[in-house]
């Protein structure tokens, strides 16, 4: 018998009826009209009907945990995941249901059940006494109860001190402190590689080369009990039901508030989790999740079993690095060559992993809705130096290709991810001091002088004419600001838009994540024309409705960071048309990194719909985007990265994907969505067959395959 290669493009193009027919026969939706109808109920319960699609989701969730312990919802922003979570539980019948939340987002869940269930009763659980009571309390059928935590008073929280640990370098005749990780002696750094203290290590920093805890028990320091324990010890299964809004931050290995979250799995009936984004790419963010979830893989796999999930589900890099160490002896030259292997994770799911996510999970998109939102649309700001910072910038260029290629040949990290960051970031921190760049012992290499702060550079000047033209329009603004440390430029930006007179104002990360919705709605009310922050602190769950126009004056390198803060005034309740604007200097490394943030965006932007083709995403990382800039630096790569044709691309794959879902442009009302692949998967019309979902999953192996 001889054997033939094929193309898997050209297989599946000369099989795929069958395959499809095969697909159709054997994924038999479970969700049917009738289903639909029993949830009826629920919409003259509520004081605000939910929509149509939002209702469907629910009784989905409800269909799942009518047989088994667990489903998710993986929704994109601004659907209503609260009020799904809350008709799930009405549906369930439930008695009490417990609901683990961000900080932040407290007072948001009270406000939301109450406004579609106001005999409710909704209780702030902040102490051992207020969990005593709740879980006490009688049960009134007419009254659901539900009790709602933040993640940090559920995990175990006392006072802590730092654990890393000073050591004395010396370089030349100078003697150097650097503090390094207790576990594996590397120096530490923030996620700049500048170098960090007891006074400039974050919370929730860990070692970049180990990943260990940097912090340890403070001893001398006051403590609180965790309450997600307490409830587990003192009242196991009292709650009926747990909600896990943001599913996606509680599924680390060994974090407290992952931790706390699985024992809580165990003690309760039901197990519901919500989430705009089930995975950052990689096969380990899905690994102790499900393994919390799903008995079964807890058979197969191990807790530390990791390595092993890797090679089933996921994506293994193996990267080979060989250094020539030429050593000069009497008689000439005597050259040693070193080969170091390092093997890490890359981003991709194998479609192997399908069947553990698709009967648990339904997927929904803003178009299910059937609402007719304003227009949403991006563009791209690309502006010219001027001469000085245009001269500056090419001597910083120029310098960089000998520092990036003196780290690759010491293996010096910090030296590396310094050039490159000083390439994004010089240009809008010009003016604020030296840029200097050191090596991992602190020497430094490079040093150029900052320019005067007394003018308004290229971009600033986009910025206030962006805002100007907004106030006219009577919009306000969003400016969107990456470096807010060590580079932070939040300040300067305030002052000069003050300075052109409009009303302007930094949020800080030091406003506790509780106080800030609080602390945004104070803002409203003054009447601010523009309003500067790091994206990370709005990316999740807050309203921003206010701010139609949102201006990212530095590029941000994580895919779900941009895409959820851009989101944050595209929500339901927006009647204005939505503008987000990217700016960058032309010719610079930010050009370079929007256009790589774009085709990010835009492979995020095919996983979105259908369960099949989230699961295998392939996202861009922040080590993929420094790879991708050194290469451009160093290979002489003659072809330019065009961020504005990437994000011609992208819109181009938006457009595309509206007709495939819809058929069409958006209709003032679509029709509810069909209900596709066994078990609960909801998704919009045109990928409700099952034929194209596994199509999709084929298409997406081929890439594991080559």
């Amino acid at each position: 018998m001889t054997s033939r290669h094929v193309p898997i493009a050209d297989f599946i193009d000369q099989f795929h009826t069958s395959l499809c027919a095969t697909a159709a026969a054997e994924l038999q939706p479970r969700f049917k009209p009738e289903h639909r109808n029993q949830s009826q109920y629920v919409q003259h319960v509520f004081k605000q009907p939910l929509f149509p699609a939002q209702l469907d989701c629910s009784a989905a969730l409800a269909l799942r945990l009518s047989t088994h312990k667990d489903s998710i919802a993986v929704a994109e922003m601004s659907c209503g995941k609260t009020r799904m979570g809350v008709a799930t539980s009405r549906l369930q019948h439930t008695k009490r249901a417990l609901i683990v939340v961000p900080p932040h987002l407290v007072d948001k869940w009270q406000e939301e059940i109450l406004a579609v269930l106001p005999n409710a009763r909704v209780v702030i659980l902040e102490s051992i006494s207020g969990v005593e009571t709740a879980a006490q309390a009688p049960i009134d059928p007419d009254r659901p109860f539900f009790a709602i935590i933040s993640r940090e008073r559920a995990k175990l929280s006392y006072a802590r001190k730092p654990a890393i640990i000073p050591k004395t370098y010396k370089v030349e005749d100078r003697r150097l402190i650097r503090y390094v990780c207790p576990h594996c002696w590397i120096p530490v750094t923030d996620k700049e590689d500048i170098p960090l203290d007891p006074d400039t290590l974050g919370a929730e920093d860990k070692c970049k080369m180990c990943t260990g805890v940097l912090w340890t028990f403070d001893p001398e320091g006051p403590r609180r009990f965790a309450l997600g324990d307490f409830i587990c010890r003192k009242f196991p299964f009292k709650f009926d039901l747990l909600i896990g809004d943001e599913l996606h931050t509680l599924e680390g290995k060994g974090s407290a508030q992952g931790l706390v979250f699985a024992n809580l799995i165990g003690k309760t009936k039901k197990v519901i989790g919500l989430t705009g984004t089930l995975s950052n790419g990689k096969s380990t963010s899905l690994f102790y999740l499900l393994w919390r979830l799903v008995p079964d893989l807890r058979e197969m796999f191990p807790y530390h079993a990791d390595k092993q999930w890797i090679d089933a589900f996921g994506v293994w890099e193996e990267r080979t690095t060989t250094l020539d160490t030429d050593t000069v002896i009497e008689h000439g030259k005597q050259s040693r060559r070193r080969v170091y292997v390092t093997v890490r994770e890359r981003p991709g799911i194998s479609p192997a992993l399908i069947p553990y996510l698709i009967e648990r999970c339904i997927f929904m998109k803003m178009e299910d809705l059937g609402l007719a939102l304003p227009p949403y649309r991006e563009q791209v700001l690309p502006i010219q130096f001027n001469d000085a910072l245009a001269a500056n910038y090419d001597e910083l260029r120029n310098k960089a290709k000998e520092l990036i290629r003196k780290a690759r040949k010491s293996r010096d990290g910090h030296l590396l991810s310094t050039t490159i960051q000083s390439l994004l970031a010089y240009p809008d921190r010009c003016m604020i001091a030296p840029e200097v760049i050191t090596d991992k012992f602190g020497e430094i290499l490079f040093e150029l002088p900052a320019l005067p702060s007394d003018i308004i550079y290229p971009k600033e000047q986009e910025l206030l004419d962006h805002i100007a033209i907004n106030v006219k329009a009577g919009f306000r603004t969003m400016v969107y600001c990456t470096h807010t440390e060590t580079r932070d430029i939040t300040g300067r930006l305030a002052s000069i838009i003050q300075g052109a007179g409009y009303r302007a104002t930094v949020m800080k990360a030091s406003i506790s994540a509780r106080r800030r919705m609080g602390w945004l709605r104070e803002q409203r009310k003054r009447g601010l024309d523009a309003m500067i922050c790091q994206p990370q602190l709005v990316e999740l769950g807050l309203d921003l409705l206010e701010y139609e126009r949102i201006f990212w004056f530095e590029p941000e390198y994580k895919i779900n960071t941009v895409r959820q803060a851009s989101r944050r005034s595209w929500r339901i309740g927006q009647t204005n048309d939505i503008l987000v604007s990217a700016s960058f200097y032309a010719s610079s490394f930010q050009q370079q990194a929007w256009a790589l943030i774009a085709r990010g965006m835009q492979a995020a932007l095919h996983t979105e719909g259908d369960l099949v083709s989230h699961a295998i995403s392939v996202f861009e990382q922040e080590d993929d985007l420094t790879l991708a800039l050194i290469k451009f630096l160093l290979d002489k790569n003659p072809e330019i990265l065009s961020a504005e044709r990437a994000f011609q691309e992208l819109h181009a794959t938006a457009r595309a994907y509206v007709e495939t879902v819809d058929d069409g442009p958006i209709p003032a009302a679509l029709p509810a969505p069909t209900i596709s692949t066994e078990s609960t998967c909801l998704t919009s019309p045109k990928q409700a067959e099952a034929a194209q979902a596994v199509r999709q999953a084929i298409d997406q192996l081929s890439l594991f395959a080559a």
